[in-house]
């Protein structure tokens, strides 16, 4: 699926609600937005940047799990 970026100085993250049904998630969960290079090939070589959504109270539960 393709979407649209936009952006807001209001610390909100706005995702299709469909996909926040889809994943269990619930309107004003916290979350953070990890950033990471990515990079490939035999010299390991800088690719892109890429975005990740992280719910926090799933990353905190996998955290005491791993403890």
């Amino acid at each position: 699926m393709s979407y649209r970026l936009k952006s807001t100085s209001l610390d909100i993250v706005n995702i299709p609600r469909d996909t926040i049904e889809e994943l269990g998630w619930k309107i004003h969960d916290d979350v953070h937005v990890i950033i990471a290079e990515e990079h490939f090939g035999k010299n390991n070589e800088f690719t892109h940047n890429t975005i990740s959504i992280e719910r926090v109270e799933d990353y905190n539960k996998y955290m005491e799990e791993e403890e």
